[in-house]
């Protein structure tokens, strides 16, 4: 979802769709809500094999996409319609995007540990001017025999003025067991929230170390999606609400009071 709820984004392999939420009567004169299509963007026709490996909002309303091939989309929502920038970051497929929150710095992680970063374009307007390569950040050093285990599993700006990057390395840097997988910050930074073996996620709030919550699903899901600990979940309507993924659904749950507020089917 965009960050307030208005667009809906979904990447499908090779495509990736953008909808729009439309209000209305119905035929009988009562309120009614749809979702309609607002714009469809391919992979490269030209290579078979390319998919889409990333997608997600940012705080600008910015949807960030990354594919198996190294490509990268940034596609700005406006009210006439979409601008996208395109460019070539990698040639390993993209993993994690992060923009920070004034939009002049873009992080990519890609491969095993590639994570690089990236300045805008001096003329946006400029079709022809893209991003351009800053730096690459060096690996941890590792505390294991194997150094092909170095692999990084998140990456997210935080502070007052989003200058700091952090990124999460399986089994580097400062280890801390068990391993999570999704960890998701509320926008003002005060609420964590990790997937759980009871197929939700539990909230807990960072200036106390407490739990708030492990947020409620039907029974039912919580035994099919138990074992799978790398659900995406993300903070939502500045953090007074949670969506995160499910077996086949979505759920979308209002924080402060620990309620599934909305259930979405993708499909049978």
């Amino acid at each position: 979802f965009s960050p307030q709820g208005e667009c809906l984004a979904g990447a499908f392999d090779r495509y990736l769709t953008i909808w729009v939420c439309q209000s209305g009567p119905d035929d009988l004169g009562s309120p009614l809500e749809r979702w309609v299509p607002k714009v469809n963007y391919s992979v490269n026709e030209d290579d078979e094999h390319e998919e889409y490996t990333f997608l997600a909002w940012t705080k600008a309303n910015t949807i960030l996409a990354g594919t198996n091939s190294g490509y990268v989309k940034l596609i700005e929502i406006q009210p006439q319609g979409t601008r996208i920038d395109r460019f070539q970051a990698t040639f390993l497929p993209v993993k994690y995007m992060a923009l920070n929150g004034p939009g002049n710095l873009l992080a990519i992680a890609a491969g095993d540990n590639e994570v690089t970063l990236w300045d805008p374009p001096n003329n946006p307007k400029d079709l022809e001017d893209t991003w351009k390569f800053r730096d690459r950040l060096p690996n941890p050093h590792s505390r294991l025999a194997n150094d092909e285990m170095l692999q990084v599993t998140s990456i997210a700006f935080q502070g007052s003025h989003e200058a700091n990057l952090l990124v999460s390395y399986l089994h580097h840097g400062v280890t801390c067991p068990p391993l999570s997988f999704g960890v998701s910050f509320s926008p003002d930074g005060r609420l964590l929230s990790i997937p759980n073996r009871k197929g939700t996620f539990d909230i807990f709030e960072l200036p106390s170390k407490d739990k708030l919550h492990t947020l409620k699903d039907d029974p039912r899901i919580r035994s099919m999606n138990a074992t799978q600990r790398t659900r995406p979940g993300q903070f939502i309507h500045q953090g007074g609400f949670f969506i995160g993924a499910s077996v086949g659904k979505v759920n979308i749950w209002d924080v402060q009071y620990n309620l599934r507020s909305q259930q979405i089917s993708l499909g049978e």
